[in-house]
């Protein structure tokens, strides 16, 4: 009797385990990486180089609608933390892809290590079976797989908001040029959470009147009072790994990611800025202050009481950012209307991206200008100013290959260029000269 008994039990164990390890080896073939999981949604990962100087393969993950044209496109950007990149707000793409977006989620420099593990969770959130199975399953592909076999990361290094800002803007050219079939190339829209909402305040300081509508979800608008505040151990390592110090070793550094007096740069771009007054991971005053120097932006602050509040976290965890989109996607959807060339005067902190030029001092990295620009029929004039780094600087043309272009200094000595490829020219400049740039068919 107790050896049928003992067979029985050995039996039902052997059976057990067979059909566990049947259900695990389905669920594990199903969630390992893979995109096409979205019927009516085409999603792939997209390869680019980075024109400032050249870093590739930069990656960003493309969603849109299958057989739609026309699409405005639009941005975003993941959080700070080195676990997040291109795979993390996954859901976030496929939601404003069905709300009829080209959506680009660009990798920051060095990102995607993670990768592999982030599509899986979402594969895994994806599986019709009980919350444990879905933590074991986890667990198990964690311990088995590793990172970067299926999903490569970008390259380069992250720099918290510094020279990786340009990169946003190549991903973009990238997409006008190589899906101008699909989408609308005059209607370019960013959005961002935390570290993301950090980009997009850095993104639309650098590059005025570049986006239609920009999002920030408590968002970072001064790294060095962001690190005086945080009692984030990770935080304050991550940003002396990226800017190479703390404020006190690499004041410079710090200082041009302080982005809220160049908050006034944008003329046309419309700002919306949501944070929750017991943010403690991202306080509110980081977007009070970038608030209060831009005449085009909305601030939504939300309190205790109520109703609907903008918690720090992804929208896949706060139904309430969700709900808050309301506010601006129909916005996004309306091109703001083209205005007559004027004289303006920028604040520059690290680089400039303006009309398809960029205008750099020092590293990129490392110096604050301002910069007069004033438009001529197919000619430009900048005179540029260093505030703070170094006083040599270069003027990168991105479209040189399309026209036959002239630069000249004080309006009579021409400039030499630096053929960079057969799109892009550069020119050495220096600060407090006035340049000229001209551009002929």
């Amino acid at each position: 009797m107790k050896n049928s008994i003992l067979i029985l039990l050995v039996f039902i164990s052997i059976s057990s385990g067979l059909l566990f390890s049947l259900i695990l080896g389905y669920c594990m073939w199903f969630i390992k990486p893979n995109l096409n999981t979205m019927p009516g949604i085409q999603i792939y990962d997209m390869s680019y180089k980075a024109t400032l100087d050249d870093i590739f393969p930069l990656f960003a993950l493309v969603c849109y609608r299958k057989n739609a044209a026309h699409l405005p496109v639009l941005v975003i950007m993941h959080e700070y933390t080195e676990i997040n990149d291109r795979y993390s707000l996954m859901e976030t793409a496929k939601r404003f892809a069905e709300k009829d977006f080209f959506v680009i989620v660009p990798d920051m420099r060095g990102r995607g290590r993670y990768a592999e593990r982030n599509l899986v969770q979402y594969n895994i959130n994806s599986l019709s079976v009980p919350s444990l199975l879905k933590r074991i399953i986890l667990k198990i592909y964690s311990g088995i797989s590793s990172r970067g076999i299926f999903i490569k990361p970008s390259s380069g290094k992250s720099d918290s908001s510094g020279k990786e800002i340009h990169d946003i803007y190549d991903a973009v050219e990238f997409v006008k040029k190589n899906y101008n079939e699909i989408v609308d190339g005059s209607n370019i829209n960013i959005i961002g959470y935390s570290g993301g909402g950090g980009n997009v305040l850095a993104a639309i300081t650098k590059s005025p009147d570049y986006f239609n509508v920009a999002v920030s979800y408590f968002g970072i608008s001064d790294y060095k009072s962001w690190y005086e505040a945080t009692n984030s151990a990770d935080i304050k390592h991550q940003l002396i790994s990226d800017l190479g110090g703390t404020p006190n070793e690499v004041p410079d550094k710090y200082q041009i990611r302080n982005f809220i007096e160049a908050a006034g740069n944008n003329e046309s771009t419309m700002i919306f800025l949501f944070v929750d007054e017991e943010d403690r991971l991202t306080p509110k005053w980081q977007s009070e202050a970038f608030h209060s120097k831009s005449a085009k932006s909305k601030l939504y602050l939300s309190r205790r009481q109520d109703p609907i509040r903008y918690m720090h976290g992804r929208p896949s965890q706060v139904p309430d950012i969700i709900e808050s989109e309301n506010a601006f996607v129909l916005r996004m959807k309306q091109s703001s209307p083209k205005k007559e060339p004027t004289d303006r005067v920028f604040l520059a902190n690290g680089f400039l991206y303006y009309k398809n030029i960029t205008v750099l001092f020092g590293s990129g990295d490392d110096s604050m200008f301002k910069v007069k620009w004033i438009e001529e029929g197919n000619s430009e004039r900048i005179i540029p100013s260093v505030l703070t780094g170094k006083s040599e600087g270069v003027v990168i043309l991105h479209d040189a290959g399309e026209y036959n272009v002239c630069v000249y200094e004080n309006q009579k000595e021409a400039l030499e260029a630096t053929t960079l490829d057969k799109h892009k020219l550069a020119f050495k400049i220096k600060s407090d000269k006035e340049y000229k740039i001209t551009r002929l068919k």
